[in-house]
């Protein structure tokens, strides 16, 4: 039995290592092929500790589906729960969906886990002002503490300012 599961997880990470070169040339089908591949063999995680379907969830984002992406990230977020990226792209489906409620409780889980990861509010903050709900974003920005942001959030967070100025003017 120990050279049949060898034998499968070796398939499933050749695949996994397959469907990621894969996604890094842009061969969107191929490595949603690999992907599913990987996971017939038995593993749900990648050689790095990454659920695949994340990666799935990605690649049907890039493609388009958007369904199928928050079906893949929510199967994701079932191996791994804490996953910072499964959590914000959800997030940011949820948010681009008007589903705000959800989005909201993903930010919120997110400052719990990550309190100094600040990407997941500008993205948050970006889509409400897509979507010309501009009190929402001034409100996520006034309502966050950014005291340990990096000099990159800092430059980001006064563009955003000055946008929300500009056409609050």
């Amino acid at each position: 039995f120990l050279s049949i599961f060898s034998f499968l997880d070796y398939k499933s990470i050749q695949h996994s290592h397959k469907m990621l070169i894969e996604k890094r040339k842009g061969n969107i089908n191929n490595s949603i092929k690999h992907g599913l591949l990987a996971i017939k063999y038995g593993r749900n995680v990648d050689n790095t500790g990454t659920p695949i379907k994340f990666n799935l969830g990605v690649l049907e984002y890039q493609k388009g589906d958007i369904i199928r992406s928050k079906n893949y990230f929510e199967e994701a977020l079932k191996v791994h729960p804490y996953h910072i990226g499964i959590l914000e792209n959800l997030m940011i489906i949820n948010a681009k969906n008007n589903n705000y409620t959800e989005a909201n409780k993903l930010i919120d889980l997110l400052n719990k886990l990550f309190p100094y990861y600040y990407s997941p509010i500008i993205k948050l903050i970006k889509i409400h002002l897509q979507k010309g709900n501009i009190n929402e974003a001034k409100t996520l920005m006034e309502t966050t503490n950014f005291e340990h942001a990096t000099p990159i959030v800092v430059k980001s967070l006064n563009s955003l300012r000055k946008y929300i100025n500009l056409i609050s003017h």
